[in-house]
């Protein structure tokens, strides 16, 4: 199984980004471990609070781009 590391060449020099970035890798990571395991409650789980984070974190990096 194959999990996805954090790299430095993936870092855009903005902490907050990237450990948002961070956590991003994190969901899918625990997706495919789910995936793997044939675990539909927590694929549902990982897929909402994947969505979720990833929706807020757009969010973030607009308003970091307007100001």
């Amino acid at each position: 199984m194959s999990h996805w590391k954090w790299e430095p060449s993936f870092s855009v020099g903005i902490d907050a980004i990237d450990n948002q970035h961070k956590q991003i890798i994190q969901y899918i990571n625990e997706l495919n471990v789910a995936f793997s395991y044939n675990k539909m409650y927590i694929i549902e789980e990982v897929l909402e609070s994947l969505t979720n984070y990833t929706k807020s974190h757009f969010t973030f990096e607009e308003k970091l781009m307007k100001e």
